[in-house]
């Protein structure tokens, strides 16, 4: 069988595939004091790499992987603002999902 770019995805670690995105999210995870919890930096880690092994394809891989990189976002600013979910602004995760993503692309 010959390797392809989603069989290599599969065998990468994603802090290796996005250096700069995992950086600023485990800074959040840590400066929120979110280490240990359910919803802490391991568990953001472990859904990405969950999402790129079960990809169906190459952008599935990138894209998913990336969406569970930043789906605590909602959970680190609902522990910033000290509100319960429903409190959590929408645009407040747009702004914070849209920091992480430039420290990677831009």
């Amino acid at each position: 069988m010959v390797e392809g770019p989603l069989e290599e995805a599969r065998k990468a670690k994603i802090w290796e595939m996005y250096p700069r995105l995992t950086e600023k999210i485990l800074a959040d995870h840590r400066r929120a004091h979110m280490i240990g919890t359910g919803h802490d930096f391991d568990h953001v880690v472990r859904a990405a790499q969950l999402a790129l092994f079960i990809a169906e394809n190459d952008e599935v891989a990138r894209l998913g992987s990336v969406a569970a990189l930043c789906h605590n976002a909602d959970r680190l600013i609902q522990h910033e603002l000290k509100v319960g979910k429903k409190g959590v602004p929408a645009a407040h995760v747009v702004q914070k999902v849209l920091r992480w993503l430039e420290a990677e692309y831009f």
